[in-house]
């Protein structure tokens, strides 16, 4: 008899588990959004501001997705958080884009229990995780030709949503993440060199802050 009781258990189990749609992999699109950030292209300290489009695979705490940023890049005192006064650099300004791959681990979730409505259950989450990416920047600055450099991303973040299932599969997450890129050194743009304001060198890497946020979203 106890057997057979522990027998059924286990199925239930497999059972209940094998039914939970996160423990399948599901499809992952993303929109994103680089609040005005800081960082370096040789000696010049530049803010950028820009999007992100992501799409890949998650399977319950992990996801693996591509990556691509567009963004603008203009000149900024990061001392003092401001853009420099007219005069010095405000005529440099450059873009860059951005391809990557981006891995993500949820290393801290609380979920809520399902509920029925409509003839779908939901579920709500609440999830901490730590991300790390590999990309490619294509640089391209006012009176200089374009450069391409390796980046390491790092990262945290802050995950909220739902999942849907029954009749239709479907989640919803909005995120807030800071990230750290370290990217390959690249020469100071002439144009800044130029004004004496900084060397016209490279240091052997770029380093660079930003804060993202936006959605994620899939079937």
């Amino acid at each position: 008899m106890k057997t057979a009781i522990a027998l059924a258990l286990c199925t239930l189990a497999a059972t209940a588990r094998a039914d939970d749609p996160d423990d399948h992999p599901m499809r992952e699109l993303g929109i994103g959004l680089h609040a005005p950030s800081m960082m370096h292209v040789g000696a010049w300290r530049a803010l950028d501001l820009g999007f992100a489009a992501l799409a890949g695979v998650k399977l319950d705490r992990v996801a693996v997705l591509a990556e691509g940023d567009l963004r603008a890049l203009w000149p900024a005192r990061w001392s003092h958080g401001e853009v420099i006064a007219p005069g010095t650099q405000q005529d440099v300004e450059g873009s860059e884009q951005r391809l990557g791959v981006l891995a993500r681990v949820v290393v801290l979730r609380h979920r809520g229990a399902w509920s029925s409505r409509g003839g779908l259950s939901e579920r709500g989450s609440h999830e901490l995780y730590l991300d790390a990416g590999l990309g490619l920047e294509r640089l391209a600055i006012d009176g200089e030709p374009a450069r391409s450099r390796p980046d390491l991303q790092l990262g945290a973040g802050y995950l909220m949503g739902a999942r849907e299932a029954g009749r239709m599969q479907f989640h919803l997450f909005g995120f807030y993440a800071l990230h750290v890129t370290v990217a390959g050194g690249v020469p100071t743009p002439t144009g800044v060199s130029s004004r004496a304001i900084a060397p016209a060198v490279s240091a052997p890497y770029d380093v660079g802050v930003s804060f993202d946020f936006g959605l994620l979203f899939g079937p």
